[in-house]
């Protein structure tokens, strides 16, 4: 079976959806693929093809496909996501400590991390936005650029990871492999972009 969601939309502490009609996913795509126009057919085969939304967010796209590969030899599951808007709600945002920080605090001059080696780290802002990973310069490198820590020595700080936080919200349609669509959802969530390692002062 698959849900055919008329609209459903997420905010930040408030989760609506509205009306959910039912029907057999190949009755669905058998009725309505016969129905897609050249045009439509030449749009969706001109559209870039990643393997998740993140993919194609951070590569710039705003229409894009997500190939969602299936076990036991099924058909992929193809989703035409569309970013409808996409803003700037924080800047210079803490996300979270740097994971490679073990200690609960430092008392150091400075931090490095590097330029070249990267560490992913997991970032929730709430539980209606959820979970996501973003990449950040590893801590205590060899080489990379320089964070000053106000204070030096004398004070307590720890490494942490900031970023400029976007909402996003998307309009994503499961489309069948003749471009027909299934379904369609609304999504209103976050994303960090402009990551870089910081710190914070521990009182």
């Amino acid at each position: 079976m698959v849900k055919k969601r008329i609209k459903g939309l997420v905010l930040a502490g408030l989760i609506s959806v509205t009306t959910i009609v039912e029907m057999p996913r190949e009755a669905f795509a058998m009725e309505n693929g016969n129905n897609i126009s050249t045009e439509r057919r030449d749009e969706l085969k001109n559209l870039k093809v990643f393997s998740s939304f993140d993919e194609g967010y951070y590569a710039g796209e705003t229409h894009f496909i997500i190939e969602e590969k299936l076990r036991d030899g099924k058909e992929a599951r193809r989703y035409e996501t569309t970013i409808i808007y996409d803003k700037l709600v924080k800047k210079f945002h803490q996300l979270r400590d740097h994971p490679q920080a073990q200690n609960s605090y430092y008392k150091v001059d400075s931090y490095t991390y590097s330029m070249n080696q990267n560490v992913s780290a997991s970032v929730t802002f709430n539980a209606s936005y959820g979970p996501f990973s973003v990449s950040v310069g590893a801590l205590n490198a060899s080489s990379g650029y320089i964070i000053n820590v106000p204070g030096g020595k004398g004070v307590k700080s720890k490494p942490t990871i900031r970023g400029d936080v976007y909402e996003v919200k998307t309009k994503t349609n499961e489309i069948s492999s003749s471009g027909a669509v299934i379904g369609t959802t609304y999504k209103t969530f976050n994303r960090a972009r402009n990551v870089q390692g910081y710190y914070r002062i521990i009182n």
